[in-house]
């Protein structure tokens, strides 16, 4: 899943010339359409857009993580993590990219190097609620449930969108995993109540099942 905020695919040109103002005038137009390429899922409208961008701009490094970004969404993981890395040589100091390319590193099943960008995402913002969220499935995956739990609950906590189900339910499972069914009940339970087409009314089902044994114990 690709979550992102603003749209600002390129960098500030400067204004005052007639060849600068065409410039920054093309490139706006430019931004716009690869905007609407992106998020209407045309992802290879959107790679051609950006890629003109920056021949145009060649810093602009939120174009080049768009772009990572669209590729992701065609699946090629290492073509976007090229990117990421373009992104971050321009600038180092955006969370935000370390968690794109830790993204396409644990499509690619690098769990390590994924889980060094979550940190780093983290490290330079600590309040990027999805690092916590894709730190605590690499987490959940390497076994680590108490540390999947926390990052869960971080997430929760910082996430105002309305894919926060998918957290609550992430969390449900670890919890059913930890044996704790009477906390996985609790966020099966508000996973439907945020989306109730979620597919985890079974999950639900067999929480509640386990927890009815035990509490006849």
């Amino acid at each position: 899943m690709i979550r992102v905020g603003c749209f600002s695919c390129f960098s500030q040109t400067n204004s005052g010339s007639n060849a600068t103002t065409n410039l920054s005038a093309r490139i706006d137009f430019l931004c716009d359409a690869a905007s609407n390429s992106f998020f209407g899922q045309d992802y290879r409208s959107a790679i051609t857009n950006l890629t003109e961008i920056i021949a145009l701009d060649p810093k602009a490094d939120n174009s080049y993580c768009f772009r990572g970004m669209s590729k992701y969404g065609l699946g090629d993981y290492a073509g976007a993590i090229a990117d990421y890395d373009q992104a971050l040589d321009i600038n180092p100091k955006v969370g935000g990219f370390y968690c794109n390319r830790g993204q396409a590193r644990f499509a690619l099943k690098d769990f390590a190097e994924a889980m060094a960008d979550y940190n780093k995402a983290i490290e330079l913002d600590p309040k990027l609620a999805v690092a916590y969220f894709n730190r605590g499935q690499v987490e959940r995956l390497s076994n680590n449930l108490t540390n999947a739990i926390s990052d869960f609950t971080t997430a929760i906590r910082l996430h105002t969108d309305p894919m926060e189900f998918d957290i609550f339910w992430s969390r449900g499972d670890v919890k059913m995993r930890l044996n704790d069914f009477a906390g996985a009940v609790a966020d099966y339970r508000k996973t439907l109540e945020l989306n109730p087409l979620a597919d985890v009314r079974t999950n639900l089902a067999v929480a509640e099942k386990a927890l009815s044994a035990l509490e006849r114990k």
